[in-house]
């Protein structure tokens, strides 16, 4: 490793990929990077359209319409409905739900984002679908960008931008984690830690300059590259949850080390900056559920992590060479699948870089194992060599912290348990991965001969060819499986929607906590009771109130298997029909069915494959029964206790 005193030429013989000496593009004028990023975001969106093929789907249903795709859609639909921080009364009737208890805040930009396009629809398939493709446009357009910034040429920028924007991680988390596969603030991240890693060279007019006092370190700071810094941070913080986190994590460990090398703490200063910043934005973006955790205390039941869930969902490094598991080669499906079966840690798919990003990632790595931390020297901020040093750092950062049983479980012991999805720093990896991908078409291009502008764009279209060809593939979707499902779904909703008044409050049976309940039920899995919700209009449903608040926990005491008995509470709550899945039970409803049938009598609609689908209304009851207004309130406080006298006079 070279030391301060060792003064290292901009490139050596020893150094791997592109000389430095080699001429660098010039910065391109803020209008044709604009138009280049514009170009490459709609490249990106055509691409995916023709791999999802577009002209076979229903673009008014999400492409994904199970798991999590069903929570993702129901956010969508009250984002539409309600706003961004509005309660929703359409969801945990007869209180409505809050979604408070959910830290969404490093997600303000893209969900301020949905909320606007839903000035332009309320239909929350198409918003849903309109999203996930806005994606790609997006990761493209923020990688073009950063890699032209880092001076690459047009060419070798798109091939490296569409490398990354089509990684295997965007197609498994596609619609089901919606806001996580909108991964472009993550090449942003990297173009600030790379500039923190050698912010001399890039944050200061005179790199050997003084850098305290205050005074001096403010005469010496290149104010406008701070500013655009700072305003990356923003971006950053307000973006994605996730990529604040790693980013912070890194900076530390990385400005630590740096800190060591130089035997200087002054890379502390930025590294406290950048980190400072982006806490803060972070806090404010968080200010309505502080505001909320302060009046009504905090929720220990709503997203309920624990520290082992690293050792479930953290990096598995060999993951990050080996093929997708639908490759297009046979032989390499069967290497996936071998490498899958029989662990004990499936954490999370598409961790995969493929073939090239792969390659990158190990010529990275080499460099810095090789070579080591470069010192700070003169050399500009896209300096090949210091650029794949400092990318190899991060990476292998990333990677011990990362890994299942890596520094991340310190983390979460220490009680940062929110975060447990390590496997996700993948993103950031290829990034550099992507890097020195780049780096090598670079090296490649500036040899060719005459005609040398076609002949890289050929190339160039040659290696991302390749690349989508070995990684880019999205796993299978069938939408048309799921059109059934819909189609009962929305026909049960629609005839209610027919039989009782506007507003009316549906409790739905049987009773599931939300959100991640994770005991599946025989034939259905989580969120499966958001369907009536998803495809009403203007009816309330009991499921969805948030667990560990008691607008959410009075449901347990009605009995799932024997509800009539919780029936006059229910009415007297305004509940004015009940809405049974019988998929949902391990008898097929059986039990629950023979509670209710002698009292309310046959259900008044029926729908779905076997019945599936139950309903009856409760608007006859109270007389049927002869039981009088005092006597339902007073069940009803059986029921929800305190709670009661949020509620009118007289429900329903």
């Amino acid at each position: 490793m070279l030391t301060d005193t060792e003064a290292r030429p901009t490139a050596t013989a020893a150094e791997p990929v592109t000389p430095s000496s080699s001429p660098r593009p010039a910065r391109p004028s803020a209008r044709r990077l604009l138009l280049e990023v514009v170009v490459i975001g709609v490249v990106a969106m055509a691409i995916a359209a023709w791999l999802y093929q577009l002209w076979k789907r229903t673009l008014s249903v999400p492409l994904e319409n199970v798991y999590d795709a069903r929570q993702v859609s129901a956010s969508i639909k009250s984002i539409i409905e309600h706003g961004l921080f509005s309660s929703n009364t359409s969801l945990g009737a007869p209180f409505g739900r809050d979604r408070f208890d959910w830290p969404v805040a490093g997600e303000l930009l893209q969900r301020t984002t949905i909320w606007a396009m839903s000035a332009f629809t309320g239909r929350f398939g198409v918003i849903v679908n309109a999203y996930f493709f806005l994606g790609f446009a997006l990761v493209a357009a923020a990688a073009h960008a950063v890699l032209r910034m880092l001076r690459f040429s047009t060419i070798v920028a798109a091939a490296g931008a569409l490398l990354y924007t089509f990684l295997p991680y965007h197609f498994f988390h596609a619609e089901g984690h919606l806001l996580r596969a909108a991964y472009f603030s993550t090449p942003v991240a990297a173009l600030v830690i790379l500039a923190v890693l050698d912010f001399r060279g890039c944050l200061l007019r005179d790199p050997d300059g003084a850098v305290w006092p205050l005074p001096a370190l403010r005469a010496n700071l290149h104010t406008t590259r701070v500013l655009a810094m700072l305003g990356a941070v923003v971006l950053i913080a307000v973006s994605e949850t996730m990529t604040t986190f790693f980013t912070v994590v890194v900076l530390v460990l990385a400005g630590v080390l740096v800190a060591f090398r130089d035997r200087s703490a002054a890379i502390l200063v930025p590294v406290g900056v950048v980190v400072a910043t982006l806490g803060l934005v972070y806090a404010v973006a968080l200010v309505p559920n502080l505001v909320y955790w302060s009046s009504h205390g905090r929720n220990a039941e709503a997203v309920h992590r624990v520290a082992i869930d690293q050792e479930t969902y953290g990096l598995r490094p060999s993951q990050l060479f080996l093929p997708i598991e639908n490759h297009r080669l046979a032989a390499f499906r069967e290497l996936h699948k071998t490498s899958n079966d029989q662990s004990p840690v499936p954490s999370e798919g598409g961790q995969q870089l493929g073939i090239l990003g792969a390659a990158g990632l190990l010529v990275t790595l080499g460099a810095v194992l090789t070579r080591g931390v470069p010192a700070r020297s003169r050399a500009p901020l896209s300096d090949r060599a210091t650029l794949l040093r400092h990318g190899g750092l991060v990476s292998l950062l990333l990677i011990v912290v990362g890994t299942v049983s890596g520094l991340a479980m310190l983390l979460s012991v220490a009680g940062f348990t929110e975060v447990r999805t390590w496997n996700r720093v993948v993103v950031l990896i290829a990034f550099f991965a992507v890097l020195a991908v780049a780096m090598g078409l670079e090296w490649c291009t500036t040899r060719l001969g005459p005609g040398r502008r076609v002949l890289a764009a050929l190339l160039a279209v040659a290696v991302v060819g390749f690349g989508m060809w070995d990684a880019a593939r999205p796993l299978r979707i069938d939408q048309r499986a799921q059109v059934p499902v819909n189609e009962a779904m929305h026909s049960v909703v629609d005839r209610i929607e027919q039989q009782l008044p506007s507003g009316a409050a549906i409790f739905q049976l049987p009773v599931i906590p939300y959100p991640e309940y994770l005991q599946h039920y025989a034939r259905v899995y989580d969120y499966e009771e958001l369907l009536p919700y998803l495809w009403s209009s203007d009816l309330r449903w009991s499921y969805g109130a948030t667990k560990g608040r008691p607008e959410a926990d009075w449901q347990q005491r009605v009995n799932s298997t024997d509800p009539a008995q919780s029936l006059a509470g229910l009415v007297g709550l305004g509940f004015q029909g009940i809405l049974m899945d019988t998929y949902n039970y391990d008898d097929g409803g059986a039990a629950a069915m023979a509670s209710l049938v002698p009292i309310l009598g046959q259900p008044t609609i029926v729908g779905g494959p076997e019945g599936r689908f139950r309903f009856w209304d409760l608007r006859g009851y109270q007389e049927q029964a002869g039981l009088s207004d005092a006597a339902v309130r007073d069940a009803a406080r059986a029921l929800v206790g305190p709670l009661l006298a949020r509620l009118p006079a007289r429900s329903g």
